[in-house]
């Protein structure tokens, strides 16, 4: 079976990853994730416990990190290499945390307990995340129809993979069975479509397109 074009870059040494990330190449990002991916799940299995993992699986976790992890990713620092998984654990062991005590506080169906950060929600809170007056309030409403055309220039496979993660909630592996290709390769295409919104949002915002 051929490879993808995505499957075929090379890993690089780490030092050469974590520069590639410092400059905004999604890519590098999750080769490095993959690199830790089990690692972190065996952590989160064992966070979890039998009695929550009944009610919450790993993957979800796993999606809700990574998701966490392309929206802040530009504000950490890694002075080396395994500087990477010990932030991920650390996001990791917060998210178990929370959904355990909402689970108790709650005691609702778990659907209703997994929270999803989609690549727009968190695009508008970043975007609002030092400003709390009444005018930046009133300028939200402008900036979600801007979302909307930005959604809208994304190129057909870039909707594809955001609107089956974020809108569908599908994981990383199904969202790769249906559009034929691997759970990884399905990470990466998510990563892509996120950054060119993104920019695109950014462009019509600044009157560049």
């Amino acid at each position: 079976m051929s490879r993808s074009p995505e499957s075929d870059r090379p890993l690089g040494d780490s030092h050469n990853l974590l520069e590639q990330i410092r400059q905004g190449d999604r890519d590098a990002l999750v080769l490095l994730w993959d690199r830790y991916r089990a690692r972190l799940e065996g952590l989160i299995r064992s966070r979890l416990g039998k009695a929550f993992r009944s009610r919450l699986g790993p993957e979800d976790v796993l999606n809700s990190v990574f998701r966490e992890v392309l929206g802040s990713v530009d504000k950490a620092e890694f002075a080396e290499i395994d500087d990477f998984y010990k932030w991920v654990s650390r996001i990791a062991v917060h998210k178990i945390g929370d959904k355990a005590d909402f689970h108790r506080a709650q005691k609702r169906d778990v659907r209703c307990e997994i929270p999803r950060d989609t690549a727009v929600s968190r695009l508008v809170a970043d975007l609002h995340a030092d400003q709390s007056t009444p005018s930046a309030s009133a300028a939200r409403h402008e900036e979600e129809e801007i979302l909307a055309r930005a959604f809208a220039g994304l190129r057909e496979k870039e909707r594809e993979i955001l609107l089956l993660i974020d809108h569908d909630q599908m994981t990383f592996e199904k969202a790769g069975a249906k559009l034929g290709c691997s759970m990884e390769a399905a990470r990466k295409r998510y990563a892509r479509a996120e950054e060119a919104l993104r920019q695109i949002f950014l462009r019509i915002s600044e009157g560049k397109t």
